[in-house]
């Protein structure tokens, strides 16, 4: 991401969230590389790829409530994507969010050759092949995510619902990094099992 680490905003002395800005060349072409690494700059837990990551607990994940496809079919799988995105649409507040923290988003990107892959291997009914992060810049809750190499910038409440690109799926709150924490997510409490490397684009 450049100079990320020289942009980085502080907070009482720790480290913040970076203002990245939509367009702006970044380091990696991975999502959740791009993601994980700037949660862990700011001192969270965040390893894996965008449909089990790590080192996060669930606020909302539109897939509860659905009825997962009882195999994988192209066509299935999209459409409960979409749901998904319609239930946080229509259905989570983000007024109960802390807008002192960021947070870690599951999302579905039509075209993604890793949709069967997500579907297939994702934890928590996961099966979004995409991810960024969700950060509230003063005024907006916006979601930051890496486009092939470029940061896109979106308002959270532009990319909720199906029928879209890509959308919001489900919201995770990043655990800060303590030892208590390394060892949750470690066993795999509440999440999706060990921490693995980022891996995935899109």
């Amino acid at each position: 991401m450049g100079n990320r680490k020289d942009s980085l905003e502080t907070t009482k002395g720790k480290p913040a969230i970076p203002v990245v800005v939509d367009g702006q060349l970044l380091d990696t072409n991975q999502c959740a590389a791009f993601a994980n690494q700037v949660l862990r700059d700011a001192g969270y837990l965040a390893r894996g790829n965008a449909w089990n990551s790590n080192g996060q607990d669930v606020i909302f994940s539109g897939y509860d409530t659905l009825t997962r496809p009882e195999q994988y079919d192209s066509l299935a799988v999209l459409k409960y994507n979409d749901e998904a995105s319609d239930r946080v649409y229509k259905d989570f507040d983000s007024k109960t969010l802390d807008k002192s923290q960021p947070y870690l988003v599951n999302m579905y990107y039509k075209g993604s050759p890793y949709l069967k892959e997500a579907f297939e291997t994702g934890t928590q009914g996961r099966s979004g092949t995409h991810t960024g992060y969700l950060v509230h810049n003063g005024k907006d809750w916006e979601v930051v995510h890496n486009l092939h190499g470029k940061a896109k910038v979106d308002k959270f409440t532009k990319i909720q619902g199906g029928g879209k690109k890509y959308g919001v799926t489900s919201i995770m709150a990043p655990r800060k990094n303590t030892l208590r924490n390394v060892i949750k997510t470690r066993l795999g409490f509440r999440n999706g099992g060990y921490v693995q490397d980022s891996i995935i684009a899109d």
